[in-house]
């Protein structure tokens, strides 16, 4: 058998205790690893042939070759005293790390947001989110966006250059992302990465004193590019000479030529990278209304993301300094670019941010629009709409567009309770205290099975009330009123799950147990003695409990007399002498 046996750290540089058989590990689809490039990469020792694992004071992993269905995991062996429990690893390169998550259902995502604008000076970031992601597992986090991982002109990361180059980054080396890649990944969580595609800043000037020469962060030619991969009508004034840009040019940098075949192709075998080899799962699209949502699309179809979301921010209309009632125009914007990816790609709700944020300043009856939907993305788009509070731009330390630090939890309930995607800001889970009252509503959404795509009806959206029911789960009431009148839910169905100031949510008493998953059955006419009845047909072999009261197993023999033929069952009931 060949196999790879190590401590819980793998090939990271600082591994400690190693073992490797001299045969090798055997990749899923690639020959055996000799020995000597394996020994060349540890500090280890190698043991006998028939010695395959480590030392007893570290927990044995062995991995054994194995394929999925893409190619990419092998099976991966823990070991734990006299038990083995099989959990998938996966190759990246010459590395065996933890492997993926299986994949979340479309409408279950819970997006959190892992930094925000101060993260690069509390250097290095990511061994502080690492040593909170067991608060994020057990808070039903699914995603978590990490920011930009490359080396970048400024420190946050939004003006990469050598996008190859992962251990100049402000937030850490490439070796403490891998950590926490695979520490998310433990925990069941998949890692949405920051990509940055609509500019780039250059490594150098050229011959006549503009900025774009690239250079990739490798020894070879990867992403080693000149003015051809500019467009040609850029505001920066880089000398491009590619097309004319297919969206807003940013300013700060050259943008990029997205019709340049050689940029899409150096561009998707960079993000591959990022998925095969680093371990990210999905993409977070930086200014992507700065090029045409078609290129988006195409990424999503080379990369094949578990998630992605794109962020189009642009202003919501304004009347006298006041957000117009009327937001349609601003979330059609929204609605074309996610169809431009052909639904490969979520979108931020930046229309409800705008309009929630007003509305909870005693002005709640925007919540409702004039079809009586949610005004926002959800209303119309709810599957791909991505619903957040703030961000590290809206927020943090920059504060562009920020949610009323009193209303924060307010909006909380609200994108937690209503359909959509909703996305968790740092900032407001372990730095504003709001850590329970946002893991309480977690809970309390995941409990009653509301997601993406749940139904919502508005009762009543007045200035200082605001009601809604949702799937008929859930029945929220924000705003400061306390008299609720013929909007109270029935007792006798609903009981009161959550409050605080300003808001209730009441739960119904009716739903059954969300967790169970039924397949799907379909009606179907079949024969049976002396009867014509409907059944389902299922997949599962019927077969009826032998502990059924003999009221139950009469009702069964005069709707289906052939089902029961258990002979002692019709004994006991004392069927045997009836029916004869």
């Amino acid at each position: 058998m060949e196999a790879l046996c190590s401590s819980r750290h793998f090939q990271h540089a600082n591994m400690q205790s190693i073992c490797i058989h001299p045969r090798g590990l055997c990749q899923a689809g690639a020959k055996f690893q000799t020995f000597t490039r394996w020994k060349k990469r540890t500090s280890g020792k190698v043991h006998p042939d028939n010695a395959l694992l480590c030392p007893k004071s570290y927990r044995r992993q062995c991995f054994r070759n194995g394929h999925d269905s893409d190619g990419m995991f092998s099976k991966r062996c823990i070991e734990t005293g006299d038990e083995c429990v099989i959990k998938p690893g996966e190759v990246h390169g010459n590395h065996v790390r933890p492997g993926r998550p299986g994949r979340v259902a479309p409408l279950e995502h819970i997006l959190f947001q892992g930094f925000n604008w101060e993260s690069p000076h509390r250097y290095p970031w990511y061994p502080v989110v690492r040593d909170r992601v067991k608060d994020l597992a057990a808070a039903g986090i699914t995603d978590v966006w990490l920011p930009p991982p490359s080396q970048s002109v400024d420190a946050n990361g939004y003006l990469p250059s050598q996008l190859y180059n992962l251990n100049e980054s402000k937030y850490g080396t490439r070796a403490q992302l891998e950590e926490l890649i695979d520490a998310l990944h433990e925990n069941g969580i998949c890692c949405i990465a920051d990509i940055v595609i609509n500019h780039r800043s250059a490594f150098k000037q050229d011959s006549t004193g503009h900025w774009n020469v690239f250079e990739g962060g490798t020894r070879d030619q990867r992403l080693k590019w000149g003015s051809w991969a500019v467009v040609g009508n850029d505001s920066y004034d880089s000398g491009g000479k590619g097309h004319h840009d297919t969206g807003e040019s940013y300013g700060a940098a050259p943008d990029l030529d997205h019709t340049n075949k050689r940029v899409q192709d150096e561009l998707t075998d960079w993000m591959n990278w990022l998925r095969a080899d680093i371990g990210f799962d999905g993409w977070r699209f930086d200014f992507v209304k700065g090029y045409a949502p078609e290129y988006t699309k195409l990424y999503c179809e080379r990369t094949h993301p578990s998630f992605a979301v794109g962020e189009l921010w642009t202003n919501i209309r304004y009347n006298n300094g006041q957000p117009s009632y009327d937001q349609n125009a601003h979330r059609q914007i929204l609605c074309d670019w996610i169809d431009g990816t052909n639904g490969l790609s979520s979108a931020f709700d930046f229309t409800t941010k705008g309009i929630l944020q007003a509305a909870v300043c005693g002005e709640l009856w925007r919540l409702k629009d004039q079809q009586g939907k949610p005004p926002g993305l959800l209303g119309w788009y709810p599957q791909k709409a991505v619903t957040f509070i703030d961000n590290h731009d809206t927020g943090s330390t920059q504060r562009h567009w920020s949610f009323p630090d009193d209303k924060v939890l307010l909006g909380y309930v609200y994108i937690l309770t209503h359909p959509g995607i909703p996305c968790i800001f740092y900032d407001h889970f372990f730095s504003w205290g709001f850590q329970k009252q946002i893991e309480d509503l977690l809970r309390l959404r995941k409990r009653v099975g509301v997601n993406a795509g749940s139904k919502i009806h508005i009762n009543a959206a007045e200035a200082d009330i605001y009601v809604a029911n949702i799937d008929d789960r859930l029945v929220v009431k924000l705003g400061p009123r306390f008299h609720m009148g013929a909007l109270f839910p029935d007792p006798s169905n609903w009981k009161l799950a959550l409050s605080g100031k300003d808001f209730a949510i009441w739960e119904s008493t009716r739903i059954r147990d969300t967790n169970i998953r039924e397949d799907p059955k379909e009606e179907v006419k079949v024969d049976l003695p002396n009867s014509g009845l409907h059944m389902l047909r299922s997949p599962y072999q019927v077969k009826l409990s032998g502990k059924m009261s003999c009221k139950t197993v009469r009702r069964i023999l005069n709707e289906v007399p052939d089902l029961v033929s258990d002979k002692e069952t019709r004994e006991d009931c004392n069927l045997e002498k009836e029916n004869s």
